[in-house]
Order: C-alpha cells, then sequence, then structure tokens
C-alpha cells in the first residue's frame, strides 16, 4: 500500500500497489475516464512527474517509477530485476 502522490485534492489516499487498484482509485478520486483513450499520449498525473505515456499506461508507469514494484527472476542464479511485468514474464519464459 502506498501514498497516491497525484496532484490536486484529494490526494494522499492509500492505494494498493497493483494495476487494477491504481486504476479504480484514478476513475474514483481524480475523475480519470473509464475506458477509451487508450491511444491517446498523456502526462504523467503524478506530482512532480512530466513522463509521457499512453492513457492506459498510466497504471503500469505509476507501479514501477513511483511505488517502486519490482518482479525478480528467480531462474537458476539469475535474480535480475524488472520494474515491468511483462518483460519480467518475457524473460522467465527464456531463463
Amino acid at each position: 500500500v502506498h501514498a497516491c502522490s497525484r496532484e490536486g485534492p484529494p490526494c494522499g489516499l492509500w492505494v494498493k500497489a497493483d494495476k487494477r487498484s491504481i486504476m479504480h482509485h484514478g476513475q474514483r478520486w481524480h475523475g480519470d475516464a473509464r475506458g477509451g483513450g487508450e491511444n491517446k499520449k498523456t502526462t504523467c498525473p503524478w506530482s512532480g512527474c512530466d513522463s509521457q505515456m499512453l492513457a492506459n499506461g498510466i497504471p503500469r508507469h505509476i507501479l514501477s517509477a513511483h511505488f517502486g514494484v519490482v518482479w525478480i527472476c528467480t531462474g537458476t542464479g539469475c535474480l535480475k530485476p524488472f520494474g515491468r511485468h511483462d518483460s519480467f514474464k518475457a524473460h522467465s519464459r527464456k531463463c
């Protein structure tokens, strides 16, 4: 669980560290759109972050860049860290 640092009220609220919880928090407390806009570039809503991404990539970005979530490969002798789950899964298939 992490504190939300998005700009504007009401934040500072706690959010579970998973994409679904981040998305629902944004919809409920920050007026984020429900669906649509996936192919639109947008700026990260996190205070002090000006990273650009597709709108549907915001939860993934918040997980890795702002919550510091990492996945560690448990392959024999590997232990390589990944900031994105999709990269971790692709690596795990080969490791």
